[in-house]
């Protein structure tokens, strides 16, 4: 009696099947209809869009690693950084300027939770925001942050500095809380509340500015 072994006949691909043997069985498998290119304008701009988030949390970490009312356990402030602007519509940042740590200076989130939200603008060389004093408390924080650049035009740069300063509201009244700003940059006001080791936030976004040219 003759032996027939299918494995041996059937490997390959067949019609829109794709047969091969696995631990001793023949398994057919159904041809893929669409071929995902890895390399693809979407995939290299999702890609350069990471990079320069990374890269722009690189230089910005000691400001906001403590402005996500979320970040707990692996939840950490960067993966919540990358969450809430991920989905930005950017310039791509190349892995060529990314290695050269370079990055664009975008107005990313920078902070999330559940306060609300400070309407802050900017009028001429100065940003402001008006005090609600309903909604703070005795001993809350305005964290002012900067992210002062030489370029605004969505190219990349390494003239990036960061850096923030809190300011404690011990009587909370209505007021207007301002700023001047004499660099262009990129800047937010974040209100932060801390009430026996919880933190509360504000969720805010960097506002550009650029220097009036005379």
């Amino acid at each position: 009696m003759a032996t027939v072994d299918l494995s041996s006949l059937l490997k390959g691909r067949v019609g829109g099947l794709v047969f091969r043997t696995y631990r001793g069985k023949l398994i057919a498998q159904g041809r893929p209809t669409q071929y995902h290119d890895r390399n693809s304008e979407a995939q290299q701009k999702q890609r350069g869009g990471m990079r320069n988030l990374i890269a722009v949390y690189g230089r910005m970490k000691d400001d906001i690693r403590d402005c996500f009312e979320e970040a707990t356990g692996k939840q950490r402030a960067y993966n919540r950084f990358i969450h809430h602007n991920i989905k930005m519509q950017a310039p791509v940042l190349s892995k060529v300027d990314f290695d050269k740590r370079l990055a664009i200076p975008l107005p990313y989130v920078i902070s999330n939770g559940t306060l609300p939200q400070l309407d802050t603008s900017i009028e001429g060389n100065r940003i402001r925001f008006a005090i609600n004093y309903e909604d703070w408390e005795r001993g809350d924080i305005v964290r002012f942050i900067e992210l002062t650049t030489d370029n605004l035009d969505g190219s990349p740069t390494d003239r990036i500095a960061s850096r923030h300063e809190d300011v404690i509201i011990n009587r909370p009244i209505d007021q207007v809380i301002e700023r001047e700003l004499t660099h262009a940059g990129l800047y937010a006001f974040v209100h932060i509340r801390l009430l026996g080791g919880i933190r509360k936030i504000s969720r805010q976004s960097l506002i550009p500015y650029s220097v009036p040219t005379l």
